[in-house]
């Protein structure tokens, strides 16, 4: 990763590597409190909203959507040391599968990655939900920044962006 970038640069480089990434592991409570962890796939726009597509299980369709939640990718490089890892900060809502948002997430999904339109569950909307995470706040840390003890990169995103 280059040293001293500017913050469109830093910006650039952090949404290169999370449109090059598919998986992360959303973090979110149900109502009782209590954490909901799960691998997702997922897809993003260039104004910085998630897509995310979990299939559907008992915990899942307990998903709180008035708690914050948090989203993390870990995208792996050749060299072990330019591995990344992206914390996302924000708020998710269930998207409802007749609404243009669904169809927009959807083809981000079958864009970002043909094996992933390809998935056998995708076919049946009953087997899996579709969210929208907004974040506020997002870290990146380069695993090599992270060995020599530099502190993650932290963006915040400001009202009306």
């Amino acid at each position: 990763m280059k040293q001293n970038l500017s913050s469109l640069d830093l910006k650039k480089d952090i949404y290169y590597h999370i449109s090059t990434a598919i998986y992360g592991l959303l973090v979110a409570q149900n109502q009782e409190k209590e954490s909901v962890v799960k691998n997702v796939y997922f897809a993003n726009d260039e104004q910085g909203f998630f897509y995310i597509f979990a299939y559907q299980t008992p915990e899942t369709s307990k998903i709180a959507f008035d708690f914050p939640a948090i989203f993390s990718i870990c995208k792996e490089e050749e060299i072990a040391s330019d591995t990344i890892e992206v914390i996302a900060h924000g708020k998710l809502q269930k998207i409802d599968t007749q609404s243009e948002e669904y169809k927009k997430g959807l083809a981000l999904f079958e864009e970002k990655s043909p094996f992933l339109g390809n998935l056998p569950w995708l076919s049946h909307s009953k087997n899996y939900q579709m969210l929208s995470f907004n974040p506020y706040q997002i870290s990146f840390q380069p695993m090599k920044n992270e060995r020599s003890g530099k502190k993650p990169f932290i963006l915040n995103k400001i009202e009306g962006e």
